[in-house]
């Protein structure tokens, strides 16, 4: 599988507000519409691997945070005090 080539067209995708609309319709249309709308791009990759990666993106976002991930949004303020939370590195030291 070409995994290269689609995560070129993820980021492509991730910077631009047009076409991120563009492939939110082409996700709900199904694996032939994201082609589609990646040929107009430039880019080759099949339906078949389309599929597999929203399947793999599908299954990864189903399991449990890693502790690395649990840090990156434990950030902000509680309710009693406003003190702010930290991840648990910044506190190891």
């Amino acid at each position: 599988m070409r995994t290269e080539l689609l995560k070129e067209f993820y980021l492509k995708v991730q910077a631009s507000k047009t076409l991120e609309a563009q492939a939110m319709e082409a996700v709900k249309e199904g694996p032939a519409a994201i082609v589609e709308l990646g040929r107009q791009e430039g880019y080759d990759f099949t339906e078949d691997e389309v599929a597999e990666a929203l399947a793999s993106y599908a299954k990864n976002m189903s399991s449990e945070l890693s502790d690395a991930d649990l840090d990156l949004v434990a950030g902000g303020t509680s309710k009693k005090g406003n003190r702010t939370m930290y991840p648990s590195h910044w506190l190891a030291s």
